[in-house]
């Protein structure tokens, strides 16, 4: 019991900002069964979806960190970026260019995560989901990505007739232009690694002189940069143009490595 005091009072410290949260997290640890029943688009649809023109946007526990006023691996803390992450949550609907993803590990109960050793993982996600997220609309799985050859063989064919802009960093960039790929022509934008944000301006000025005398249809932009490339994607996809977060995957795709292992 006295090993529990000390993590308690870190909770405390860690949360003071957001007391609803607090409340609500200490009344759901305590309940074996909490959890929800999200609809979950299945891998076809979501085929169906992109070929569509949806674009596609993931959140995962690093956004979930920034909504509750924490830094994340990607960047440090930011009220702005607080506001574009929630901006993007709030305005998700049936009718939005954009397909939300999050992990599925909301619809387990407390009882399930505890078994597989994901419950401290995943509770801070069940608990900003019943706070803030829209809940009769459907979403994504976030880990589908993850899959082994998922991106490859469902995703990659549906743009090989596209002009790819991809958006992420360096190293990637230098790894992506070393590979034979099923894509025909792909342009880079170079961003940070980290802390994107204070480049945001010059980011977008970069795409937007990609984006000169290309119409929207033919084109698809990719981004694996961390939260800031989420908001390019709420911003892009409401102007019309598709775009996809396809984050760790830009690091791996056409190599046959496994990340199987992150879901």
């Amino acid at each position: 019991m006295l090993n529990k005091i000390p993590r308690a009072v870190a909770f405390l410290k860690r949360y003071i900002k957001h007391p609803l949260y607090i409340f609500v997290y200490v009344y759901a640890f305590f309940l074996k069964d909490f959890s929800f029943k999200i609809n979950f688009y299945k891998q076809g649809e979501i085929v169906t979806s992109l070929r569509q023109g949806k674009s596609l946007i993931r959140f995962g526990d690093g956004e979930i960190n920034l909504l509750l006023g924490l830094k994340n691996h990607y960047h440090y803390f930011s009220p702005r970026l607080k506001k574009m992450m929630k901006e993007i949550v709030m305005s998700y609907s049936s009718k939005s260019p954009y397909v939300l993803s999050i992990p599925i590990f909301c619809n387990y109960s407390n009882k399930e995560l505890k078994e597989i050793g994901k419950f401290n993982v995943w509770l801070p996600l069940k608990i900003v989901f019943f706070l803030i997220f829209p809940k009769n609309v459907s979403y994504m799985d976030a880990h589908n990505f993850y899959y082994d050859k998922y991106f490859e063989n469902n995703i990659a064919p549906i743009f090989k007739d596209k002009i790819v802009i991809c958006v992420t960093k360096k190293e990637t960039i230098e790894k992506l232009k070393s590979r034979a790929t099923l894509l025909k022509d792909v342009f880079y934008v170079e961003t940070p690694e980290y802390n994107a944000l204070k480049e945001y301006e010059n980011i977008k000025m970069d795409i937007d002189e990609k984006l000169l005398n290309i119409k929207p249809e033919d084109v698809v932009l990719f981004f694996a940069m961390g939260p800031v490339g989420k908001y390019f994607i709420f911003e892009y996809a409401n102007m019309g143009y598709q775009s996809i977060d396809i984050g760790k995957v830009a690091e791996v795709m056409f190599t046959g490595e496994s990340i199987e292992y992150m879901i």
